[in-house]
């Protein structure tokens, strides 16, 4: 697009970056190496900011004035983000946790199904359960009925992956209760 021109990055430049179409939401991407010196122009890093979740964007620019800086851009915003909670224009070291070097598509919906629509009475029951000091014993299997039998799942690859997914919450429920 035209804010790539503008930066002196090509069409042609374009086409060769790794991830050049981009990811999707519920995409897991596999990280690799976390030095910034070994960070190129195109790749697509994740780092920490002041927000809550880590931020995964493409690397548009690298400075070294003594010390090497990124800045990225995420592929559907207009220009990097310069806020009091997200500078993407002076990336350091420090914050960098890694470069996406594979991506797995779909494989992510197992979380946000746990954590953008599991019921939030689920998880404040476990909190009560863990704060009242009753011995529960977690009966996996029917709480695994009690999710599959009212939506009538019926593709076993689908169950697969809620049995798994339940697993993970119910370790993060323990973890923040």
């Amino acid at each position: 697009g035209k804010w790539y021109e503008e930066k002196g990055i090509g069409e042609d430049e374009f086409s060769e970056f790794p991830f050049r179409d981009g990811f999707n939401k519920g995409d897991i991407m596999i990280l690799f190496g976390r030095d910034v010196a070994e960070i190129e122009i195109g790749d697509i890093i994740v780092f920490r900011s002041d927000r809550k979740d880590p931020i995964i964007h493409r690397v548009v620019m690298k400075n070294n004035d003594g010390k090497i800086t990124l800045q990225t851009k995420g592929d559907n915003n207009a220009d990097s983000i310069k806020s009091k909670a997200l500078d993407e224009t002076n990336i350091s070291q420090d914050v960098l946790i890694g470069k996406a070097v594979f991506r797995v598509p779909f494989l992510g919906y197992i979380k946000i199904l746990f954590v953008d629509y599991v019921p939030s009475t689920f998880i404040d029951i476990a909190k009560n359960i863990q704060v009242s000091g009753y011995i529960y014993r977690f009966n996996f299997f029917d709480l695994f009925r009690s999710i599959l039998i009212p939506i009538n799942l019926g593709h076993i690859a689908f169950q697969l992956s809620i049995l798994i997914a339940m697993l993970f919450s119910y370790y993060y429920i323990k973890k923040t209760a």
